[in-house]
């Protein structure tokens, strides 16, 4: 099956590094209490290694659950604190637009 390469914006792209950086930084925390769990002396480092190779999602997997899984608030939380401000702005704008132009069809 031939699949296309999804393309990402310079913005998306921001907030999907912060949740890909998230997601590793994660499976390392975690990779490494197995390991301390597992009662390994000095968390060896080739076995905390081990685990993250099979805790850790593939980025290329990463994408489809950041496009299909992820909700578009839970998208944003990702992203810069100026592009979550700018885009807080734009929605407040249409909201304001909206809003008055109900405002001026009203019986």
């Amino acid at each position: 099956m031939n699949r296309r390469p999804v393309v990402i914006g310079k913005e998306e792209q921001a907030g999907f590094d912060n949740y890909v950086r998230k997601h590793y930084q994660q499976a390392l925390r975690e990779s490494s209490q197995v390991v301390a769990d597992f009662g390994a002396q000095d968390e060896n480092d080739n076995l905390v290694k081990a685990v993250f190779d099979k805790m850790a999602t593939p980025r290329v997997f990463l994408i489809d659950k950041w496009r299909n899984e992820l909700t578009d608030e839970d998208r944003k939380s990702y992203y810069p604190p100026e592009t979550q401000d700018r885009m807080k702005t734009q929605a407040e704008t249409i909201m304001a637009k909206a809003h008055a132009q109900l405002e001026g069809v009203k019986p």
